[in-house]
């Protein structure tokens, strides 16, 4: 099955996947490695979701994450 088809089909599982690999980039991100964290919110901003997350996301691509808001 497309990938595109599958996640018509199920939405919320498109939603599920992107926040793991953001979840996945904000802890690269703790770990001072934002080369790698950019690359998992890239690959995050490829699936649907809602305009706060994905904004929230965007941010982090050119602010590192610190747990605490922006460095």
């Amino acid at each position: 099955m497309e990938s595109a088809l599958y996640f018509e089909i199920y939405p919320t599982r498109a939603i599920f996947i992107a926040r793991i690999l953001s979840d996945l980039g904000m802890i690269a991100d703790l770990e001072g490695k934002h080369d790698e964290a950019i690359t998992y919110y890239q690959k995050a901003l490829a699936y649907p979701m809602q305009p706060a997350m994905e904004e929230r996301i965007r941010s982090w691509v050119t602010t590192p994450f610190n747990g605490f808001g922006r460095k």
